[in-house]
């Protein structure tokens, strides 16, 4: 499955515009920045960090378990795409 592809180059070096992007992704991704630098203005991550070190998730047993547990519960693949 291809990301997004880009003609050749036009003579004089200008790239040609992008027209087979998959625009979905590159929004997702877009909003997943957004949103990240969103929760580390509001402080919400530093105040998740020592939350994250109470429960051990800095052991890689027990993030790997917690990983497992919540990545069954929450779907990380927007089914509607595919």
């Amino acid at each position: 499955m291809r990301f997004f592809t880009v003609r050749r180059c036009q003579p004089g070096g200008q790239v040609a515009p992008v027209h087979d992007a998959h625009w979905q992704f590159l929004v997702l991704f877009v909003g997943l920045f957004v949103l990240t630098e969103g929760l580390e203005r509001t402080g919400l991550v530093a105040d998740l960090v020592p939350m994250a070190g109470r429960i051990g998730l800095h052991r890689p047993a027990i993030l790997t378990a917690t990983t497992a547990v919540l990545s069954n519960l929450v779907s990380n693949v927007l089914s509607l795409w595919f």
